[in-house]
């Protein structure tokens, strides 16, 4: 019989589907064996893909239906997977008989999932608009890189999708990408192929490829979370967070805008409710703590993530002759007398608890100083509680040990002072660069265009330096 010929034509036998296989020539590292009930069998590798394997033995060793594991040595790795004899051809090369087999990967049952089909643990789709990618190194060519496109995401795995050109993809196999995110950044992970699957999508044939992660580092949670927060379908943070990611930085993802219309309000008393509630433990509530004369003089801030109000704030203006809350309590010290104008009172600072440990309080306070910028009035004063102090401090927000004791509803409620004047910080002073950078650096130009900073050429370097440092501290997380 004639020498076996290794077909250039799309696979006849079903082994490969519509994917034309990669051929394996001698001399590229990829070897393979058997292992049947009979024991380990060496055999020759000739076409690869995502689909299936073509292999070469000088024994008799299976029949079509037959399944059996293959183990690869395959650019140093060792895979070993599942396969089921789907073509099996015999011929005879230089007086020694060959057999030729054509095998499918096979998976476990239900480890391809179908479309509504429930998960191990929750996907997340990814926006179709945003969609994440992966690159990677093409194991079989060296020069080349494979791009997926990231379809869902979970904490343990995703799903993405790439060209059928993709022949490397195996199950089974390791590699190391980029998974790169828009806004959020890039971050490395490993990863492992645990199934593929041709698919028409968009009447487009696409190789569906599913995968687990090798490494589920703080890190790759934090900014795959991240993605999801600002991108996803995501109505609680809460819900990501017990999915396995973490979150931290949402601020980007929010819309921020004043409470003018009676459903907003209404969004503002309901955080300011929830507030109360969670804190004293007791629903009932008097309106007037919720709703209060000040609020007709103040800028209300309400932030909603997704159409969810999840934060909110108001900034009180003065008259002249005003005498702010807190200092119907406490004197006025002589710093602040006759400077009405120039003051405002920071308040009613509520988050949603799903929330808290994001980056939303930082986020709150810039748009609320935003609101001190364009009025041109750049001192605050307010009151805190004592558990919110060092979120306070960490803003540059001077507390000060004077305090008092909230309303009649709450006579238990110690409140301490709060001070700031926004030209102290603005220059680069009493706090961190990365916070500098989030909250203040937004400021500087408006800050500037309504007078209320003037940077000598001291201040202009304090703050480039500072700039300059927050922005490395972010980029590193």
């Amino acid at each position: 019989m004639s020498k076996i010929e290794v077909a250039t034509q799309r696979d006849e036998h079903g082994v490969h589907g519509t994917i034309l296989p990669i051929e394996i020539r001698n001399g590229t590292g990829v070897q393979g064996k058997l292992i049947t009930d009979k024991g380990n069998h060496a055999i020759e590798i000739l076409r690869l893909s995502p689909a299936g394997i073509e292999v070469t033995s000088d024994k008799d060793l299976a029949t079509i239906g037959t399944n059996l594991v293959i183990e690869l040595s395959l650019a140093g790795q060792n895979i070993q997977h599942q396969v089921i004899v789907v073509s099996e051809v015999e011929s005879e090369w230089k007086g020694q008989q060959h057999f030729v087999y054509g095998m499918r990967w096979i998976y476990a049952e239900r480890s391809v999932p179908q479309v509504g089909e429930p998960r191990g643990e929750k996907r997340w789709p990814c926006n179709s608009l945003f969609p994440p990618t992966i690159t990677a190194p093409n194991i079989l060519n060296y020069e080349d890189m494979v791009i997926l496109r990231m379809v869902d995401l979970s904490a343990e795995g995703a799903r993405a999708v790439t060209s059928l050109r993709n022949k490397s993809l195996v199950p089974g196999l390791k590699l190391e990408g980029v998974f790169s995110f828009p806004i959020t950044g890039s971050i490395s992970c490993k990863f492992e192929i645990r199934w593929t699957k041709e698919e028409t999508l968009h009447g487009k044939k696409e190789l569906n490829v599913g995968l687990k992660f090798v490494e589920k580092e703080d890190s790759v949670k934090r900014v795959f979370g991240e993605y999801l927060a600002q991108f996803g379908d995501v109505q609680d943070l809460n819900d990501l967070r017990k999915s396995g990611f973490y979150v931290k930085s949402v601020h980007q993802s929010l819309q921020v805008r004043y409470a003018k219309t009676e459903s907003e309000l209404n969004q503002v008393i309901e955080l300011r409710k929830k507030a109360y509630v969670e804190y004293m433990g007791d629903d009932n509530i008097d309106i007037k703590e919720l709703y209060d004369k000040e609020d007709a003089k103040s800028r209300v801030i309400l932030a909603t993530h997704f159409d969810r109000s999840v934060a909110t704030s108001r900034v009180v203006f003065f008259g002249e002759d005003d005498v702010p809350e807190v200092y119907q309590k406490i004197p006025l010290p002589d710093s602040l007398k006759k400077k009405n104008l120039e003051i405002v009172e920071i308040s009613r600072f509520c988050i949603d608890k799903g929330y808290r440990s994001s980056d939303i309080f930082l986020g709150l306070v810039r748009e609320s100083f935003l609101v001190m910028v364009q009025a041109k009035r750049p001192i605050l004063i307010g009151a805190t509680p004592e558990h919110l102090i060092e979120h306070y401090r960490s803003v540059g927000i001077t507390v000060f040990k004077e305090h008092y004791y909230s309303p009649e509803s709450c006579p238990e409620l110690k409140l301490y002072l709060l001070q700031l004047d926004l030209r102290d910080v603005l220059t680069g002073n009493l706090v961190s660069a990365k916070v500098y950078e989030s909250v203040y650096a937004p400021l500087l130009l408006a800050a500037q265009e309504n007078g209320i900073l003037d940077l000598d050429l001291s201040d202009q370097i304090n703050v480039y330096k500072k700039r300059i440092l927050g922005k490395i501290m972010s980029f590193v997380r």
